[in-house]
């Protein structure tokens, strides 16, 4: 259909005037209104997207640029701007894929240049990937960068190797040769390669800079902190500025300890660079304390005015912080509501700025007569202060009865009724004592138990129809307990007239259909509610009813690939590394050992991220490594185990498997040496009895290796046992005679005699012998 020109160039014009002024929402209105007119063009689409990002509504503008991309496929921007959206969001993996495709139609576009900033991000992001490294060194190659396509060559070379392909990397090796004859690194290369050694890893290069910006989460997993219950009497508002700037003021003094290499503490180095936040240089990190400390100083003296400008500065320079959102967002409540509001959302994003969060942004939209979003914000300032009134695992439920109530106030559209909502809310959370008020009110309702849900606070203060939802779904309940799933289902189809968004509603749902046998179509019902809750930001929710999807469906790995980008990107690491040993479990009893090792490789390297982080290590670890001796992959399984004796170095099933591959792999000294270590460890911790243990299961394992013997035989010197060494030096005697070591024979028997045994004279008459049969044999 064709739609109005006219309109259309006037609505562009109007949202490039407005982003001009910075002013993004009132862009996107703009923008939509071209939209509507032309929903394909290309031009409006890449507009609306960039708004959208400058407003961090990433899954917003990711859909505009996905469109784009579909319409013009073959447009790099893009594609730029859906991996820049990706790496925001944490989603890695999206952004190394996103940022290929960049980078090949940038070199499509002639822009060789920035396909290889490209490539070189892509290669920051993921230095391991091989597509990239060889991709990289033949447009270095072709432009007659040799160096720099050498550099990659061997970085290619040496994943080719750890891949088990050595042809291919000796290969790459020999072409290196070709183009840099005299490159001593590509001569050390060869000769490593020769001597069957490995070549060194691939890092990232000083020029591979990840983007400026990742997800939140990771700064807050640094940061994270218990609240006490004993804190100061203040509203939220009041309390959630002094612990906001506390925190600012933490990062501000921290800084020091971070810079001069203490890893106790985390402050401003620590969130501008590596996994704790951005990448920036030495320089930026200063001027972000700079304007930090102004800020701090500038709010004591009470010029709020001022020092929202020092912390805009600071978001600026790229330092993304929530507790800098909220402070910005407070200071401008009154100056600037509209960019209050945008701060403010921002701050959402960790639970306990909600509750201060929500109530300035009612108190804005209050001002602003705008009673209905006011009155919403308000609700939710209250459901999270309700939650701190129930005991941990009561929690969701009462978060979920809230929804009704939320639902039924979107309806209500008389003044009268909003806005006596909102001053009900704010009377009874803007005050020094809310906790204790909370917790009386608390008390006056039912008792909470397994077969008693808790009611909401807010009941108290509305009565909408909301009430008869949560009285249906609890009639639902009984009926359910009862199996009487039918009416059950006709209950709760009657429900969803009242609240047809409320998703405990739909659970419920989901539920009698898995219970009456229609576990598909509960599957179905899950998923849908999950990727609802997703797009409403309630992440808990949807990995919740994804983990009772899981539940229904083991089997289905594509559901628990979803679960486990969702507690990744929720900052659950140890609940995603779990998701991803019970994934690599499926594929090891499917009998994918390939699949099964990948998972538990992206176990591994997300275990990195945790607090537990060597626990999780060794227990990954040890399942690779199983796997690895099942494909028979001796190597492989070599540099598993040595990581995993680095980690336990007193585990002795490791060192015995060591022990074990490196005499399979002819590497006896190798062997000798992590036996002679193992059983120094043990012999400082005074553990004889266990070395002696040690010796002998290795040598009923290893019977023909005189080595290990002679090592027992020495233990039993070192500890007294004279008679107990001597029976090991019989042996290996007779060891050394079997093998035609008849020198090294009589030399053992000389060392038994020269310690005085009891039937010494035995031994005299036996070193004879052997003497004589061997001038007999001269």
């Amino acid at each position: 259909m064709s739609g109005d020109q006219q309109a259309f160039l006037t609505a562009m014009n109007q949202g490039h005037s407005a982003a001009w002024d910075q002013n993004w929402s009132e862009a996107v209105n703009h923008y939509r209104v071209a939209l509507e007119q032309f929903p394909d063009d290309p031009m409006a689409l890449i507009s609306i997207g960039l708004a959208l990002l400058e407003m961090q509504d990433f899954e917003g503008a990711l859909m505009h640029y996905q469109k784009v991309s579909s319409i013009s496929p073959n447009d790099p921007v893009p594609y730029e701007k859906m991996a820049y959206i990706y790496e925001s969001m944490g989603r890695i993996k999206d952004t190394v894929k996103i940022g290929m495709q960049a980078a090949e139609m940038q070199l499509r576009s002639k822009d060789v240049e920035k396909s290889i900033e490209s490539w070189q991000h892509v290669i920051g992001l993921e230095p391991e990937n091989l597509n990239a490294r060889t991709r990289l060194a033949m447009i270095y190659d072709k432009m007659g960068k040799k160096t720099e396509a050498a550099g990659e060559y061997l970085a290619a070379a040496s994943l080719m190797q750890t891949v088990g392909d050595n042809q291919k990397a000796i290969q790459a090796v020999r072409y290196c040769l070709q183009i840099c004859p005299d490159n001593i690194d590509v001569q050390n290369a060869m000769k490593l390669l020769k001597s069957n050694q490995r070549l060194p890893k691939p890092v990232r290069t000083k020029s591979e800079k990840p983007m400026h910006q990742v997800r939140l989460a990771n700064i807050q997993q640094l940061q994270s902190s218990d609240t006490s219950e004993t804190e100061s009497r203040m509203d939220p508002v009041a309390e959630t500025r002094q612990s906001a700037l506390e925190e600012l003021a933490t990062m501000l003094f921290d800084s020091n300890d971070s810079d001069s290499g203490s890893t106790g503490k985390r402050g401003i180095a620590a969130l501008t660079r590596g996994t704790g936040g951005l990448s920036l240089e030495q320089s930026e990190r200063t001027r972000i304390l700079l304007h930090l400390g102004h800020a701090i100083d500038l709010q004591s003296g009470g010029n709020e005015k001022r020092a929202a400008e020092e912390l805009q500065r600071v978001l600026d320079i790229g330092l993304e912080k929530t507790s800098v959102y909220f402070i910005l967002g407070l200071f401008l409540v009154d100056d600037n509501p509209q960019k209050a509001l945008k701060y403010l959302h921002n701050a959402l994003r960790r639970k306990e700025y909600a509750i201060a969060s929500y109530l300035l942004i009612g108190k804005i939209n209050e001002k602003q007569d705008n009673l209905q979003n006011a009155t919403t914000a308000y609700l939710q300032a209250y459901r999270f202060a309700d939650l701190m009134t129930v005991s941990e695992e009561y929690v969701d439920e009462l978060k979920q009865l809230y929804e009704p109530i939320l639902e039924a106030q979107q309806h209500e559209t008389n003044p009268k009724n909003l806005m006596a909502v909102c001053q009900n809310v704010r009377s009874q959370l803007m005050r020094a004592d809310w906790r204790e008020y909370l917790k009386k009110a608390r008390a006056q309702m039912p008792a909470v138990s397994e077969d008693n849900p808790p009611v909401p606070l807010i009941e108290m203060l509305l009565h909408s129809r909301s009430g008869q939802v949560v009285e249906t779904l609890a009639n639902v309940r009984e009926l359910t307990q009862r199996s009487f799933y039918r009416s059950a289902m006709e209950e709760a189809f009657h429900a969803l007239q009242f609240a047809p968004t409320y998703m405990p509603l739909h659970i419920q749902i989901g539920e009698l259909l898995a219970k009456s046998g229609q576990v598909e179509d509960a599957i179905k019902k899950y998923l849908l509610i999950s990727e609802l809750y997703g797009v409403r930001g309630e992440s808990d929710q949807s990995i919740r009813v994804l983990k009772k999807v899981t539940e229904f469906a083991p089997m289905d790995l594509s559901i628990r690939n979803k679960l486990i980008e969702l507690l990744s990107n929720s900052n659950q690491i140890d609940e995603a590394i779990h998701e991803y040993l019970e994934m690599g479990e499926i594929y090891y009893r499917l009998a994918d050992l390939d699949k099964a090792r990948q998972s538990y490789l992206l176990a591994l390297r997300l275990a990195q991220q945790s607090r537990t982080n060597r626990k999780w290590a060794v227990q990954i670890l040890t399942k690779i490594a199983d796997i690895d001796m099942q494909r028979l992959d001796w190597r492989q399984a070599l540099r598993i185990f040595e990581q995993l004796r680095s980690l336990q170095p007193e585990d002795k099933t490791s060192r015995v498997q060591l022990i074990d591959i490196n005499m399979r792999l002819g590497q006896l000294p190798a062997a000798l040496k992590e036996i002679d270590d193992f059983v120094k460890i043990l012999e400082e911790s005074q553990k004889t009895k266990e070395v002696v243990q040690f010796l002998n299961e290795l040598l009923k394992e290893h019977p023909e290796h005189i080595h290990i013997r002679k090592r027992l035989m020495d233990a039993f010197i070192r500890y007294g046992h004279t008679s107990k060494a001597i029976q090991q030096m019989d042996k290996m005697a007779d060891q050394l005679l079997d093998s035609g070591d008849r020198r090294s024979a009589i030399e053992m028997v000389e060392a038994i005699i020269a310690m005085n045994p009891p039937n010494s004279n035995q031994y005299r008459q036996l070193l004879q012998q052997i003497k004589s049969e061997g001038n007999g044999q001269a």
